[in-house]
């Protein structure tokens, strides 16, 4: 398996705590975050990729998707914070080679008073951990 996923992890962080310095940042699933804002990066793929395959057996690149929350508790600025922290993780995960595939404002059910959106990326890393938009 290819993995970069601690390097794209901290590349991430460091930009969000660049504008957000009280931002808490996770790569684990959060059901109530435990401050606010919150930032949660998710690897949620790592598939083989079998059109880059030959006969050596092995993995010559890894077809990724992340998946990135932002949650703000902020009565008045909520969908502004996200937004703009949202914004920077965007433009992270565009530095590290990856295309958003959507990104957009859900219903946070677990409390209606707190706002997020959520981001979804993809790319493909080859074993010499070089990132590829496709």
């Amino acid at each position: 398996m290819i993995d970069i996923e601690i390097d794209v992890f901290d590349q991430v962080a460091r930009a969000v705590s660049a504008v957000s310095p009280d931002a808490y940042v996770t790569s684990r699933y959060v059901l109530k975050p435990p401050s606010f804002p919150c930032v949660v990066l998710i690897e949620t793929s790592n598939l083989s990729d079998e059109r880059r395959a030959d006969s050596s057996g092995k993995e010559k690149a890894s077809r990724l998707r992340w998946q990135a929350q932002v949650f703000s508790n902020s009565e008045q600025h909520g969908k502004r914070e996200c937004k703009q922290i949202m914004g920077t993780v965007c433009d992270a995960m565009n530095m590290a080679g990856f295309a958003r595939v959507v990104c957009r404002q859900v219903d946070n059910s677990a409390d209606p008073t707190i706002t997020r959106m959520v981001a979804e990326f993809t790319a493909t890393a080859d074993s010499a951990l070089r990132v590829y938009r496709r």
